[in-house]
């Protein structure tokens, strides 16, 4: 993936989404210790890992409020809102899913390279879908 991404947030954080959810997804894969800390916040309620939680929120409040809410606007900031939880819990289900049980999802290797890029290259279709119903609007 090319991380090499013009910070020009005109776009509304177009590529910026994309950049940020392609590395969460490849980074869950690689990181053992994260899958387990996210399994751990899924299991229990503990303080520290309402923390966790907590804090993750606040980096994302302050890129929706800041680049895509103003982008969108109303209530398509939220939808958008809401098409982003669905795609990052997914990645992360996806990851946490065959890192610990299967290789398959909906018949998709995971453990492959070629079923990696096949949900790569979904994530970023959903996240242009998202996008161009905005553009399509105006």
């Amino acid at each position: 993936m090319n991380q090499d991404v013009d910070m020009d947030f005109s776009d509304g954080g177009h590529e910026l989404t994309k950049m940020v959810v392609l590395n969460q997804f490849e980074n869950l894969k690689k990181n053992k210790e994260l899958q387990k800390i996210i399994l751990w916040e899924l299991s229990e309620s503990k303080p520290i890992l309402k923390k966790l939680v907590e804090q993750r929120e606040e980096v994302g409040e302050v890129l929706f409020g800041n680049i895509s809410d103003p982008y969108f606007g109303g209530d398509m900031a939220k939808r958008h809102r809401a098409i982003m939880a669905l795609i990052v819990s997914g990645a992360y289900y996806l990851n946490l899913y065959t890192g610990y049980n299967a290789n398959k999802f909906c018949g998709i290797d995971l453990k492959t390279e070629d079923g990696r890029k096949e949900i790569e290259e979904a994530i970023v279709e959903l996240i242009d879908f998202a996008y161009n119903k905005k553009r399509n609007k105006n």
